[in-house]
């Protein structure tokens, strides 16, 4: 699939701004986290995604995606990638997250981290820095990520209703973005990154029948 000039533009710019107000708010971070338990984990990330990305570039947004749809929800924890279990259910079967792309990219890369330094990067990371790099090879700039996240054990698809909703109107946008300490211009740029590129009918039809209904 390709990307087309404009969809990178405001795809990148709005993601990152996304990614510098959210995957790196938590003070206890800090750069360069495996320096010293998994020094090659940068290295991996980024050369795993890249013949990754040379396959499919479609992997990008996809994980760009995924780490808006994580963030979102109680932060940058990786819940969004945990499946659902016989006591807990997941954020992934939630209406908001079901065309969730690009959980198979994330498995190959967090498998070639397990060989290099087993049980020691996080997925919460893992998803973070693997953003980071789609922006790059999307055609981006590099900008530093602070990592040393921890894990979530559970999954809130409660919460995945927090997302925003192609249905919701500005004003709702504004108020839903501003709780995650977003100004109304941050809000507008986000949503003019997430309005080019393929949307499903579904999300036209309820505003096509009330412009009928109106005329």
């Amino acid at each position: 699939m390709e990307i087309d000039g404009k969809t990178n533009l405001l795809l990148l710019f709005g993601f990152y701004l996304l990614l510098s107000l959210i995957a790196s708010s938590d003070s206890s971070l800090q750069y360069d986290y495996y320096r010293q338990s998994c020094p090659e984990a940068n290295q991996i990330i980024k050369s795993t995604l890249r013949r990754i990305y040379d396959r499919n570039s479609s992997a990008a947004p996809a994980i760009l995606r995924l780490v808006f749809h994580d963030c979102f929800v109680q932060g940058c924890d990786a819940s969004v990638l945990l499946d659902p279990t016989e006591i807990m259910g997941s954020e992934k079967d939630t209406p908001p997250n079901q065309s969730l792309k690009g959980f198979e990219h994330l498995d190959i890369i967090k498998a070639e981290l397990e060989n290099a330094c087993p049980g020691v990067v996080s997925c919460a990371d893992l998803l973070v820095l693997a953003a980071r790099e789609s922006v790059i090879l999307a055609g981006g700039p590099f900008y530093p990520v602070h990592t040393g996240r921890k894990d979530s054990s559970r999954s809130f698809p409660q919460l995945s209703y927090e997302l925003p909703s192609p249905l919701d109107d500005l004003s709702t946008n504004i108020a839903r973005f501003a709780t995650r300490g977003f100004t109304d211009k941050e809000t507008v740029t986000l949503l003019g990154a997430h309005s080019t590129g393929m949307i499903h009918c579904k999300f036209f039809e309820k505003k096509t029948i009330q412009l009928r209904w109106n005329r």
